[in-house]
């Protein structure tokens, strides 16, 4: 893995460990995150061989984004989650209703390609 990707993908996993988590605006997150990127990732990367121009043009305009569907600023609750109504999260008994009623299409399939299976076998 390159140094830049990994600059990069440790800064993503470590959003969630920046300091922002006592901030009381948006704005002091922002320049929390700033001080986080300078005063942690920067010296991560240096150490690492990587230069100021190429740490600037990976991290320089990151900033927090604040449309996450998830995210939970700081000073705020979290919205209670809601309910997922796709079939594959509902019970499988009526997602496959119909193919677990009709025993006889295995047994129909069976007699249709007999000639097949008994070559086969």
């Amino acid at each position: 893995m390159s140094v830049m990707r990994a600059i990069c993908f440790a800064a993503i996993l470590t959003l969630g460990f920046a300091p922002i988590a006592n901030a009381q605006s948006k704005a002091l997150a922002e320049t929390q995150y700033r001080e986080w990127i300078e005063e942690e990732t920067w010296p991560q990367a240096r150490a690492r061989g990587v230069s100021r121009d190429t740490f600037e043009r990976a991290l320089g305009n990151a900033r927090l984004n604040w449309d996450l569907p998830d995210l939970v600023p700081p000073g705020s609750k979290a919205a209670p989650p809601r309910r997922n109504f796709q079939a594959e999260f509902r019970s499988p008994a009526r997602y496959f209703r119909h193919a677990a009623s009709d025993a006889s299409v295995g047994r129909s399939l069976a007699q249709r390609h007999a000639a097949l299976l008994a070559r086969l076998e």
